[in-house]
């Protein structure tokens, strides 16, 4: 997960955060998941992700332009080939319509970079576990 605070925005300002605030952020994400279920007992991470995916199918159906945060093939965004990354993109009935390529902080992009090898990483272990 690379947090991208160079595109946060509230009503569309720019909204800047120090150094002590992203890894104040960063360590609140990484404990996100089990804080919620505390907070949501009743609700569970499955339920949650079936609704968003009737959300994103309603989007596809409306052909709405909504930008979704979904895993997708890069054939050359964000300077990837051959993996797949969570990027903003639009989708609709025929699929991935815009994969949206932000302006991303060089920290930002070393990150991702650093994010995209350890996927292939883990897509070359699958493949090992599949030869045997």
């Amino acid at each position: 997960m690379v947090p991208i605070f160079s595109q946060v925005r509230i009503d569309g300002k720019k909204i800047s955060f120090n150094p002590e605030q992203r890894e104040k952020i960063k360590s609140e994400i990484v404990g996100f998941l089990q804080k919620w279920v505390k907070w949501q007992p009743e609700r569970t991470a499955g339920w949650t992700t079936a609704e968003s995916i009737g959300d994103i199918i309603k989007s596809m159906v409306l052909e709405d332009d909504m930008v979704w945060p979904c895993s997708a093939s890069l054939y050359g965004e964000y300077g990837f080939r051959e993996v797949s990354l969570g990027v903003p993109l639009r989708i609709g009935l025929n699929g991935v319509k815009e994969i949206i390529e932000l302006e991303l902080e060089q920290t930002e992009k070393k990150a991702l970079m650093v994010s995209a090898e350890i996927i292939r990483g883990q897509i070359k272990q699958g493949e090992e576990l599949f030869k045997t």
